[in-house]
């Protein structure tokens, strides 16, 4: 084998207390639980910050967010992300998602990337709750990038970012286990101030139990992409020869100590 490939896939917004890999009530991720048994599971990863910007930039740099402390109006310096030093050795580099952070945002993270596949020209209003149900989601990012390994041909490292488990939810009926018709009409209806309250205690009381089984249907669409992605690189014989490396840039949480959008799950 030669240079392996490197695919880093964020499981934007989910935290591991809600993954069944690490234990949770609901079976919500039970392809990470077996890709798990292959792989080395970390069950004390940490994120350094609770939202994706400074979350990426450490996990791209290696750096605590308190090091490099970029805030939404500054930009990275070019050249300081370790797909900045694999295109260097040759690599070709790709970021897929819907995350405006990592693709659209003047931050300086897509400048890492040769190629940056964003939002779809398609999609509906991420800020608008009832626009979203059923609407976009991961899998479309996860054919995208299908496609961009096929036409590789050398070695290439990628961040798939997948949004699914991210508020508002959009999760398919096939995975909407746990959620209710009274839970999506209360989340449709939430402010969009209480929507990113799910970063630490400030939900009303009750309401994060309520959200919680909305949110655990997501993170087992998110499963199910990931699932997909990993079954179409071994379907191409290129699993073997590429580092697969899952995590979060953080969690959710629902009426806990912050700490809980903190705790990602890690495993390589």
């Amino acid at each position: 084998m030669g240079r392996p490939n490197v695919l880093l896939v964020v499981l934007d917004c989910v935290r591991a207390a809600n993954t069944s890999l690490l234990g949770h009530r609901r079976r919500t991720t039970p392809f990470l639980e077996a890709f798990g048994r292959e792989a080395t599971v970390y069950t004390q990863a940490r994120t350094t910050a609770s939202w994706s910007l400074p979350a990426h930039t450490s996990l791209f740099t290696g750096v605590p967010a308190e090091g490099h402390t970029l805030k939404i109006t500054e930009r990275l310096q070019p050249g300081q992300t370790i797909f900045d030093f694999l295109h260097k050795e040759g690599y070709e580099t790709g970021v897929f998602t819907e995350n405006p952070y990592l693709t659209v945002h003047p931050s300086g993270l897509s400048d890492s990337f040769e190629t940056v596949v964003t939002e779809r020209p398609d999609s509906t209003d991420v800020d608008d709750p009832s626009e979203t149900r059923n609407g976009v989601d991961g899998f479309w990012y996860a054919d995208e990038l299908t496609e961009w390994v096929d036409e590789q041909t050398e070695s290439w490292a990628a961040c798939l970012n997948l949004m699914d488990a991210h508020m508002p939810y959009a999760t398919r009926d096939a995975y909407d286990e746990w959620g209710a018709d009274l839970y999506w009409g209360m989340h449709d209806e939430l402010p969009i101030k209480w929507e990113w309250s799910v970063y630490g205690e400030q939900l009303p009381p009750g309401v994060g139990q309520l959200l919680e089984p909305l949110y655990d249907g997501a993170i087992r669409q998110t499963d199910a992409i990931l699932e997909q992605v990993i079954g179409d690189l071994e379907a191409r014989g290129v699993l073997d020869d590429t580092l697969v490396v899952i995590t979060a840039d953080h969690g959710d949480g629902f009426g806990e100590p912050p700490q809980a959008a903190t705790e990602p799950p890690a495993v390589m």
